[in-house]
C-alpha cells in the first residue's frame, strides 16, 4: 500500500482552504497536543482544569493569536536548523514553483527524518497543517530569502 497517497491528498485539501479555514484547522490540530497547549501559559481557572479545556474557553481570535505566537517562537529558536534543512539541503528556492504537493511533502518528510528539528513542539512538526500554514503564509520564502520571480 502506498502511504504517500493519503498525505498527498491531505496536503492538496489543505492547500485549497482559505486563510480563515486554514487557521481553524490549525487551532483544531494543536488543541490535541497537551504539551503544546501547556506551553501557551493559558489562564487556568481551577487547579485541576485540563489545558485543552482552558484553551477551548478562549475566544477563537485569542486561540489563533497564541498559536501563532508559540509557532513563531519555536520557529525562531530553530531557525538555523530549519534553514540548513529546508534552504540548503532541500534547496527550497529551486524547488518552489513546482508541484506544491510534492514540495510540501518533501519538506514534511525532511522534518520527520531529522528529529533534531523536532525539538520545539515535536508533535506538531509532522502535521501537514503546520507545514501548509507556514507555506501559505510565506514562511519558507522568508526563511530561505528566495528571490522574487518576475
Amino acid at each position: 500500500m502506498d502511504n504517500k497517497r493519503p498525505l498527498e491528498t491531505e496536503i492538496r485539501n489543505l492547500l485549497k482552504l482559505d486563510q480563515q479555514d486554514l487557521e481553524r484547522e490549525l487551532v483544531g490540530a494543536v488543541s490535541l497536543d497537551e504539551d503544546f497547549l501547556a506551553s501557551l501559559n493559558l489562564p487556568i481557572t481551577e487547579p485541576s482544569q485540563p489545558v485543552n479545556q482552558a484553551f477551548a474557553s478562549l475566544h477563537f481570535s485569542e486561540r489563533i493569536q497564541r498559536v501563532k505566537a508559540a509557532l513563531a517562537d519555536g520557529l525562531k529558536k530553530n531557525r538555523n536548523r530549519l534553514y540548513d534543512l529546508i534552504c540548503v539541503k532541500f534547496k527550497y528556492c529551486d524547488q518552489k514553483g513546482g508541484d506544491e504537493v510534492k514540495v510540501l511533502g518533501s519538506i514534511l518528510g525532511g522534518l520527520m527524518g531529522h528529529s533534531v528539528i523536532l525539538v520545539a513542539y515535536p508533535h506538531l512538526w509532522p502535521l501537514p497543517i503546520v507545514i501548509v500554514y507556514l507555506y501559505k503564509n510565506g514562511f519558507f520564502d522568508k526563511l530561505c530569502e528566495c528571490p522574487k520571480k518576475k
